[in-house]
């Protein structure tokens, strides 16, 4: 073999090796390590990186710093507070990085605009760093990706996009070099004017100040919001009232820092860097419109804003009857560069002429909330006399405490009414100047403590409880024309004098129950009878078993329940006993006692000349209804029956206003009013059973009619049917119709008197059926009666009279022979019975 062409040969062969191994390592190198590129933090978590470091292929520099709170900040160009989120992004997404496949990435560096980089970034913990240099990023979704290298890996690699987007504009949604595409120093900045998070708003302000056209308005928060200017006006209000004359009118602290809070930028062109000319955006000093504003955050250092014109009209709301977009203004924060447009949410435009006029933000309720909803221990001093109510722990019940007969159970209605008097949100009307003269002697109306600390509990259950601490004290004064004055002094000591209107509306109104005018000075005026409890011991009407009603000291009805025939019988009066007395009015007397409802209490204590005035000696009064009780076995889980197996009731003489009567019921002193009808009801009862015709439909055998008398004609008619084969005939031909008889026994069977008639029949009730023989006639109408003879099985017969119409016609009068002498005659319900009265062929086919 010749020499150089073995040479040639091996010398091909070295080559084709080397170029088999170069690729062997460049397709080694290409593959992605999986290991995360900022090696030099290592282990790092987002909130230790406390600088943030971007430079462009051009030189501009960006430095983000995080302060010792951890809030983060513009640190170069400029100075301003950053968007922690925005920044916090960038950290968190460059912190993970790690390499990816990339099947066209070149080991050349300025192939993908790495030689120089066109973004570089650098993240500081300390003394420690990392740097990433990125060059180009494409796009392609889950497939995009951006080039990088490190100062420890110089060779291009690809990472995704997605790692490092949040260094990219929302915008930027192309491909390109990064630090074309890289956000910079407005995107960095916080678009909130104020450092305060607009979430938590209110509850991370100390502080607030306004100013404008040389007035200030200052509140500072101490416990509540109060006002530190205009000097001397006490609380503010944290929320307010919307106005409906005023969508703009601000008028609570809440609604006032949510305003404040929340001006803000919305996006990075809003921030105008270098402004030519503070008067363009109405932010020069001398601007008589301009508004200063100085929020004081809990946790920092006061913060100040000016706000300036409007930047631009609001534009049109995008549907017809849609609310306008909000507009924006120019506002200049002070310690930061340039101007920035935000967005005029909340009422801005009220900002001014809240500071013009405070009132809208003064605190009208004249309980605070930390008094309202924890009230355990009340006093009312009217007229030198002095309610007292307590709430044990636990309980919502208020007892009445410190007088005769106490603890006792107060009248739960009337407490509430009180309570929500003082209560109600933005009661007060009016804040006048303190004057001792409008609370002195006469003018002084009530006075109420009310404390919150709780109720020393008594050892003695009868014992007075103590209220703990210091107590929130209401005077209600002088009352004029503008309204009623009231001193309200806290348990500190703080004294502020308001006026409330004569009249306020009380309760929820809509679904929760209508709104109510309630009188200021008669509510608290009250006196102790007014806070008596008005409920009385009752019972179930199943329970009554025994009613006697007593004139003086003469019983003139009773009656008991025969509860094997489910009626009741007369006991007395003597000529009514064993009788059966009517079930119905019995039942219509007892219902108003169940429960008896008082209308107002005169006396707590009575002596006997009080009794004696009232009409209710126990042993002689007006009136006493006395209810007779069963025994009732209890259901299961329910306590046990009433010991007590009676009632009674005293009922006395009528009120000066002759609406009511005095009353008081046995087992308590107190005297009170009850409607003057449920006295008459008991005093007039009539409790003779009103069913006058009793007898049974099926057992009736032979019924007879003579009437319809005919003057002319001097004759009457006589019907007579019998039932045979289980029909009715009738004598002397007349076509009777079966049915029409049995409607009329139906008609008259159970028949009920509207009223009795004392005495025998007279002349007006019309009788008679015709003219007695013998003897001449009379005027024709004299004979308009109508008897009936109804006889039963066995032989039994019914003798009835249907006389003349009374009570406009709406009644016939009516003689019954089965009732006593003297009670036969009664009144009935006329409709059923006109048609056969009125003429015979109401009983033909």
């Amino acid at each position: 073999m010749n020499f150089r062409l073995t040479a040639a040969l091996f010398g091909t062969v070295f080559v084709l090796g080397l170029v088999l191994l170069g690729l062997s390592l460049w397709e080694e190198d290409a593959q992605p390590s999986g290991e995360l590129l900022l090696t030099g933090l290592a282990g790092a978590k987002a909130e230790q990186i406390d600088t943030v470091e971007l430079e462009r292929g051009d030189g501009a520099r960006l430095v983000l710093k995080r302060g010792e709170k951890g809030q983060w900040a513009v640190a170069e160009p400029i100075t301003a507070r950053a968007d922690a989120a925005a920044v916090t992004r960038v950290v968190e997404a460059l912190l993970k990085v790690r390499p990816t496949t990339f099947a066209e990435l070149s080991a050349n560096p300025a192939v993908h605009h790495l030689d120089p980089p066109s973004l570089r970034v650098t993240l500081r913990e300390g003394d420690k760093s990392a740097m990433l240099n990125i060059g180009d990023v494409t796009i392609g979704g889950s497939k995009a990706v951006g080039f990088v290298t490190t100062p420890a890996r110089k060779r291009p690699m690809a990472v995704p996009r997605s790692d490092l987007d949040p260094l990219f504009k929302d915008s930027a949604r192309t491909n390109g070099e990064a630090g074309d595409l890289a956000r910079w120093v407005n995107d960095y900045r916080t678009k909130q004017v104020f450092s305060v998070d607009p979430r938590t708003g209110a509850d991370d302000v100390a502080a607030i100040k306004l100013t404008a056209k040389g007035k200030d308005l200052a509140l500072s928060k101490a416990g509540g919001w109060k006002f530190d200017a205009p000097a001397g006006w006490g609380d503010a209000a944290l929320t307010g009232e919307p106005s409906a004359t005023n969508p703009t009118a601000i008028t609570g602290v809440r609604p006032l820092l949510n305003t404040v809070v929340n001006l803000q930028a919305g996006a990075a062109d809003d921030f105008i860097q270098d402004p030519k000319d503070l008067k363009e955006y109405g932010l020069n000093p001398d601007n008589p419109d301009l508004v200063r504003v100085e929020l004081r955050p809990k946790d920092g250092p006061p913060e100040v804003a000016y706000i300036g014109k409007k930047a631009d009209a609001p534009a049109a709301p995008p549907l017809p009857g849609a609310p306008a977009p909000p507009g924006k203004v120019y506002v200049r924060v002070e310690g930061a560069p340039g101007v920035v447009r935000v967005t005029a949410g909340g009422n801005v435009d009220g900002l001014a002429p809240l500071v013009a006029d405070p009132n809208p933000l003064r605190d009208r309720d004249l309980l605070k909330d930390d008094v309202r909803g924890r009230i355990d221990a009340a006093d009312l001093t009217v007229g030198g006399q002095t309610v007292k109510f307590r709430k044990a722990a636990g309980s919502t019940e208020w007892k009445l405490s410190g007088g005769p007969g106490d603890p006792q159970t107060a009248d739960q209605t009337a407490v509430k009414a009180l309570l929500d008097l003082l209560g109600q949100p933005r009661v007060v009307k009016d804040f006048p100047a303190a004057n001792d003269a409008n609370f002195a002697g006469p003018e002084l109306k009530a006075e109420v403590k009310l404390w919150t600390d709780g109720v020393e509990p008594a050892a003695d259950p009868k014992a007075e409880p103590k209220p703990k601490g210091a107590p929130t004290v209401l005077q209600f004064g002088k009352k004029d024309p503008t309204g009623v004055y009231v001193r309200r002094t806290m348990p500190t000591g703080a004294k502020a004098d308001f006026v409330l209107p004569e009249k306020v509306k009380v309760g929820a109104g809509g679904l929760g129950g209508p709104a109510e005018d309630a009188d200021v000075v008669a509510t608290v005026g009250k006196s102790r009878l007014d806070f008596l409890d008005p409920s009385v011991k009752t019972f179930s009407p199943f329970q009554a078993a025994k009613l006697t009603v007593t004139q003086g000291q003469a019983v003139i009805v009773e009656v008991a329940a025969d509860k094997s025939n489910g009626v009741w019988k007369f006991v007395k009066p003597d000529p009514q006993k064993d009788r059966t007395a009517d079930t119905g009015t019995i039942d219509a007397l007892l219902n108003p006692l169940t429960p008896l409802k008082v209308g107002r209490f005169v006396h707590e204590q009575p002596s006997r000349d009080d009794l004696f005035k009232f009409g209710l000696l126990p042993e002689n009064p007006r009136l006493k209804v006395e209810v007779g009780l069963a025994e009732v076995p209890p259901a299961a889980g329910t306590p046990p029956p009433d010991a007590d197996k009676r009632r009674v009731y005293f009922f006395g003489n009528e009120t000066d206003d002759k609406q009511s009567v005095y009353a008081r019921m046995e087992g308590r002193d107190a005297v009170f009013t009850v409607p003057k009808l449920v006295f008459e009801q008991f005093a007039t009862a009539d409790l003779r059973d009103r069913i006058v015709v009793r007898f049974d439909r099926a057992k009736v055998q032979k019924v007879e009619l003579q009437g319809w008398y005919e003057i002319t004609k001097v004759s009457q008619t006589t019907l007579k049917f019998e039932r045979k084969n289980g029909t009715w005939v009738a004598e002397g031909g007349f076509q009777v119709d079966p049915a029409k008889v049995d409607l009329f026994l139906g008609a008259v069977e159970g028949l009920r008197a509207k009223a009795f008639v004392s005495g025998p029949p007279r002349p007006e009730h019309k009788f008679p059926i015709a003219p007695t023989p013998g003897q001449p006639a009379q005027a024709p109408d004299q004979y308009k009666g109508l008897g009936v003879n109804i006889e039963l099985e066995g032989g039994k017969k019914l003798e009835l009279n249907i006389g003349d119409l009374t009570d406009g016609g709406n009644s016939y009068f009516l003689w019954c022979g089965s009732l006593p002498p003297n009670e036969q005659v009664v009144t009935v319900q006329s409709d059923p019975l006109k048609p056969f009265k009125e003429k015979p062929a109401a009983f033909a086919k």
